[in-house]
Parts: C-alpha cells; sequence; structure tokens
C-alpha cells in the first residue's frame, strides 16, 4: 500500500510537470553517492556507496529546505566487504588502502591495515571505552539528517552500520523506509522533535543493536506505527524525555522490546503489539511515564518489568503468555502497600504471572 501511494504521487507529480508546459520541475532527480541534499530531490535507481572516514555517510540532507524521497527502485546501499578474519570491516582508515577494523561483542576493537598517517587519532590511542570504539563506527549511515525540519520519504536502505542518522536541530520526519540488514542501528535520533513513521525495520546484525535507538538528550520524539523485528538488542532503546511511543509492532527480537532508558521521563507508550521477542518486552527504568493499551503476549522473559522507577501508571494492557512473568515491579513492596507505580486494569495470566502477586489484584 505505501509503495502503491508513493507511484502514484510520483506519476502525478510528472503529469502535472508535463500537462502544465513547466520545463524546470522544482525536484531535482540526479542523486549519487556522497551528495548532499539541499532541495527537494527524487530517487528512482539504487545507488551503492562504500562508507569509509572520509566519506562517513552514503547521503546527507539538510533542512529546513533539503528532502529525499525514494520512489520505486530507490535504494541507498552500503559496500561492506571483509577483512583477512573473514568478518566485516567497518572502514577504518582508507578503504581504498584496505584499512579495517573488527569489533567483539564485548566492544574489542582491533585495527588493521593502517598506518599513522592514515588515522593518526587512531594511532595516537591505546585504550578507548567501550561508547568510543562503538562511536568510531555507529556515525557512519546511508543517511544522515542535518539542520531542522527536513523530509525522508519511501525507498529502501540496506547494508549500512546505521541507516539513518538524525541530528541537527531536529523536527525531521522520517517516514516510509525499509531498513534492512543494517549493522549497528536501523535508526539512530540525536535530536528532537523528529516523527519517525511506518518504517520498516529488518535485521540489526551486530550485538547491542539497536532497531531505533533515541540519545540522551533528544525529546519530544514521535514513534508511530513502525514494524522491527530481528534486531540482536533493543528493538527500541529510548533516553529521551517526552517520547511517544504508539502504534509499532516489535516482533521476533533477538533482544528487549522497548527500554525506558534513566533518562526517558515523561513519555508515553500507547497502543503497541510486542510478541515473541527473547527478553522483557516493555523495560522501564525511569520515572512519570504512561503505558497503556499495549498487547504484550507470547515473549520468551517478561512481559512489563519496573527496574527502580516509580510514578509510572501502566494500565489497559494486556499482558498474557509470557514466559517467566507478565508483569515484574521491583519499586513495590511485597504487599502493594507503598504505591510507587499505579498499576490498574491489566489482563494478565491466571497463575504465578505477576511479581509480587499483589500485583494481579491492582
Amino acid at each position: 500500500m505505501m509503495t502503491r501511494r508513493l507511484r502514484f504521487a510520483a506519476t502525478f507529480l510528472i503529469f502535472q510537470i508535463i500537462t502544465s508546459g513547466l520545463l524546470i520541475s522544482p525536484y531535482g532527480f540526479a542523486v549519487e553517492c556522497y551528495d548532499t541534499i539541499t532541495s527537494p530531490t527524487l530517487l528512482s535507481k539504487e545507488i551503492n556507496c562504500p562508507l569509509s572516514v572520509d566519506t562517513p555517510q552514503a547521503l546527507t540532507i539538510i533542512g529546513p529546505s533539503g528532502s529525499l524521497t525514494m520512489l520505486e527502485g530507490g535504494k541507498v546501499s552500503c559496500t561492506t566487504s571483509t577483512s583477512e578474519s573473514g568478518k566485516p570491516k567497518v572502514g577504518v582508515g582508507s578503504m581504498s588502502a584496505g584499512g579495517w577494523a573488527e569489533i567483539t561483542e564485548d566492544g574489542e576493537v582491533t585495527f588493521g591495515n593502517w598506518t599513522q598517517e592514515e588515522v593518526p587519532e587512531i594511532q595516537e590511542r591505546t585504550t578507548y571505552t567501550v561508547e568510543e570504539k562503538m562511536n568510531l563506527f555507529r556515525v557512519r549511515a546511508g543517511v544522515l539528517i542535518e539542520g531542522s525540519s527536513a523530509n525522508i520519504t519511501g525507498g529502501e536502505i540496506e547494508g549500512c552500520p546505521t541507516g539513518i542518522n538524525v541530528q541537527g536541530l531536529g523536527s525531521h520526519t522520517i517516514t516510509g523506509i525499509k531498513i534492512l540488514n543494517s549493522e549497528y542501528n536501523g535508526i539512530i535520533i540525536r535530536s528532537s522533535h523528529n516523527k519517525t513513521s511506518n518504517n520498516e525495520i529488518t535485521g540489526i546484525i551486530r550485538p547491542r543493536g539497536y532497531g531505533i535507538m533515541i540519545e540522551t538528550g533528544s525529546d519530544n520524539n514521535t514513534i508511530n506505527s513502525n514494524y522491527i523485528s530481528a534486531t540482536s538488542g533493543a528493538a527500541l532503546h529510548s533516553q529521551g524525555n517526552h517520547t511517544t511511543i504508539t502504534k509499532n509492532e516489535i516482533v521476533n527480537n533477538q533482544g528487549h522490546g522497548i527500554v525506558m532508558a534513566p533518562a526517558a521521563n515523561n513519555s508515553a507508550v500507547i497502543h503497541n503489539q510486542i510478541s515473541f521477542n527473547k527478553y522483557d518486552r516493555v523495560q522501564v527504568h525511569t520515572d512519570l511515564n504512561t503505558l497503556s493499551v499495549n498487547t504484550i503476549t507470547h515473549n520468551e522473559s517478561r512481559g512489563i518489568i519496573m527496574m527502580n522507577a516509580k510514578d509510572n501508571t501502566i494500565k489497559d494492557n494486556v499482558i498474557i503468555y509470557n514466559k517467566t512473568f507478565d508483569i515484574v515491579d521491583h519499586s513495590q513492596n511485597m504487599l502493594c502497600t507503598n504505591k510507587v507505580n499505579n498499576w490498574a486494569n491489566n489482563s494478565i495470566g491466571d497463575t504465578e504471572t505477576a511479581m509480587p502477586a499483589c500485583l494481579k489484584e491492582q
């Protein structure tokens, strides 16, 4: 349906240009690897762009004037070569010179085939934190969004370290995109007031990889009606305040479903379908959130778990057929008399599905 709408919109646009006798279209059509897009642009072909230190993004969109609409056949892919060990290279140093790096599950990095002239800032350092190591590679993306109020719509992004890196001042729109087989993140959000909707994110390869990652300080973002599946880490990890997470389908992931990290206060998780995932479906480490009208079923671990969280409202959810407990609140006492969080009118399993057990009566 989404593809049909995009095809119709493109056909109608071209028809208008021809029948009105306009010689100049407001849309640009010629898109090549490493372009910076600052005006409305259409992409109707696949571009395959090797990424490196010098070219860390396949495309950059700068708002407010920049936008990209990918029509049928429009696709951005990132070349991934392999090191001598057979592991994926991630482009440290010059790709033409064969610079590469490997990351283990613990974040250990081995650099190979590079010189101090190629990457002096790496050569000079002998130790890195895990986060620093991961950030060396997560900045590489199929599409980087900068400025404010930029738009990207339709098409596919495949095989990039991160599918879309959302930065700048924010208020960007990301909609209707298939993001396939990213190494680390489908979408990483590093700004505020963005809208991410109707995207399909599948196949995050590396451990700790996220379908959608919202970083600390990225507030008032809306995540709506996305499909997220086959991620190695959490499908959706939020560290931003005032995040709205609604009507998403999160299924068959190897990590958690939704994680609300300690910085993610005053957020809403409403009307989501979360099923057949490996670990906790909704894990909350923060305060003053609302979790309502979600369906959380058939997961390998717990349904909703409160981890040192308070003043949250959890109501009107269906949380059943989860392997261990349907609902867990580590902030409540065993009699549920301290009322740290507000549990109300949730449908859960019949026996031994709540911890503490008194949560069933809330």
